[in-house]
């Protein structure tokens, strides 16, 4: 049986050059400690289950000036509006901007929901038998958005890992596509990668890019130094890249 995910909040206390932080303290199977400081400016630890808690928060205290500017960036950055799923919003795909438009006079055939479709630089939204809401708006887009995902990674994965593939020495993986929150892919050891649907809405170059990513991670799970130097031979200006798409989630969100 898998051992269970702890989790617990902990504030470390004002110093002298820091104010009090609030974080959030999950321990798991992984073997390294992990921060991330989230767009909202909330900071998410991840440690061994091995580790002693103090070992821990000593080296949270040790990246405070790192933490402290990203929390800083993130403020003056400021987040995107809330989607509201309202007529004349823009979305986006591989970069490219669609604004929302609502059909009330076309009809989605015997569909009970609403279902989404490109017409030029719109994205018209056709109800089905029930009354076009906002709640019906957004299913429909996110049915939409998973649909071109898929078939836009199976396409982009296919012809980079056919590039790659003598690099790589490891069989072409399989692909998933869901909803992810907090990244924009995964992969696991048995050899699958997961990558976000929200993500075909960033510029092909960053697509491809996560995709290259989680390619390198077939060889290297981790983000040591052979996995950067992998993932730098095969996509030069991988760096920029990642800056690039950070940048793309914090001024569009995820939709």
């Amino acid at each position: 049986m898998p051992r269970p995910v702890a989790q617990e909040r902990i504030t470390l206390p004002e110093t002298a050059d820091w104010p009090a932080l609030p974080l959030e303290l999950t321990c798991d199977r992984w073997r390294s400690i992990r921060i991330t400081v989230r767009p909202d400016g909330a900071v998410l630890v991840k440690a061994p289950f091995r580790a002693r808690r103090e070992s821990v928060l000593d080296a949270v205290q040790r990246k405070r000036g790192w933490i402290e500017a990203k929390r800083r960036f993130f403020r003056e950055r400021g987040l995107p509006p809330p989607r509201l799923w309202a007529e004349g919003e823009i979305l986006y795909y591989v970069g490219q901007s669609f604004r929302l438009r609502f059909d009330a006079q076309g009809r989605a055939g015997r569909r009970r929901g609403a279902v989404a479709l490109l017409r030029g630089r719109e994205l018209v939204i056709r109800p089905g038998n029930a009354p076009l809401t906002p709640d019906l708006a957004r299913r429909a887009v996110e049915a939409w958005r998973q649909s071109l995902a898929e078939s836009l990674f199976r396409r982009r994965l296919a012809r980079l890992y056919a590039r790659y593939a003598g690099r790589l020495g490891v069989p072409c993986p399989a692909l998933r596509v869901r909803s992810l929150k907090r990244r924009w892919g995964s992969c696991s050891a048995r050899g699958v990668v997961t990558l976000a649907r929200q993500l075909s809405a960033a510029p092909l170059a960053c697509v491809d890019y996560v995709i290259v990513h989680e390619l390198c991670h077939l060889r290297h799970m981790n983000h040591g130094p052979r996995f950067h130097a992998l993932l730098e031979e095969l996509l030069p200006g991988a760096a920029r890249l990642a800056k690039e798409l950070q940048r793309w989630g914090l001024e569009h969100g995820r939709e």
